[in-house]
Formats: C-alpha cells, sequence, structure tokens
C-alpha cells in the first residue's frame, strides 16, 4: 500500500494481524502484486481497475471495499469563493454535467463512476 494514505489506515484497522509492506509511490506496490511479491493492494478502485487492466494474468480485483470517502473543501469566513465554488460544483455534477463528460474521456469503465441522479 501507499504510505500515508486513507488506504493504509483502513487496512491496518481491518486487519490489525497482517504484515504489511508500505511503499511512497503507487506504481510501486502495484508492481509488487503484480510480480508475485505481495499478496494484496489496497489503493483506490480506480487505480486497482488501471493495475488489473495492465496485469490481468497476474491480478484479481476482490469485491467489496473498506468504505467510501467523503471529500470536502474549507474557506475563510466571508470568502467569496465559497459561492462560486458551490455554484460550479452544482453545474459540474449534474448528471451529464463536466464531471460525466471527463470520466467519459479519460476514465474506462466511466459509467461506474458518473453522478448519479440525486
Amino acid at each position: 500500500m501507499q504510505r500515508g494514505t486513507t488506504g493504509e489506515k483502513k487496512a491496518r484497522a481491518r486487519y490489525p494481524k497482517a504484515k504489511f509492506l508500505v511503499f511512497d509511490k503507487q506504481t510501486e506496490a502495484g508492481d509488487t502484486v503484480a510480480t508475485g511479491r505481495a499478496d494484496a493492494f489496497v489503493y483506490d478502485k480506480m487505480s486497482i481497475e488501471q493495475l488489473n487492466k495492465e496485469h490481468p494474468d497476474t491480478t484479481r480485483i476482490l469485491p467489496g471495499d473498506l468504505g467510501k470517502e467523503t471529500y470536502c473543501m474549507a474557506f475563510k469566513k466571508g470568502s467569496p469563493l465559497r459561492d462560486r465554488t458551490d455554484e460550479f460544483l452544482a453545474e459540474a455534477t449534474k448528471p451529464g454535467g463536466k464531471v460525466d463528460e471527463l470520466l467519459k474521456k479519460w476514465v474506462p469503465a466511466w459509467e461506474q463512476y458518473r453522478v448519479q441522479d440525486r
């Protein structure tokens, strides 16, 4: 796993008796699993899917996850950026909006990640 990620924290909490290899870069962790020098790699779903696509004969994706993550932003009290950011995000995250457009362009199997109707 990659050092300092939420995946590292969640894996250690879920599997306290496991032996962990920790890497500074995601690619090092992925390559270690793909070459058989480690049994598992905990990371975000899109990265794991890419690793599996690059190494279909030596990797597989296990079902389930270690939980969802929420991202947030903080602004200085009274900042005009807050309202502008809220407006941008409301528009960009609409189904068929900019987020879906970028996912479709850049992410394999993008339908899994697209913005769902609210």
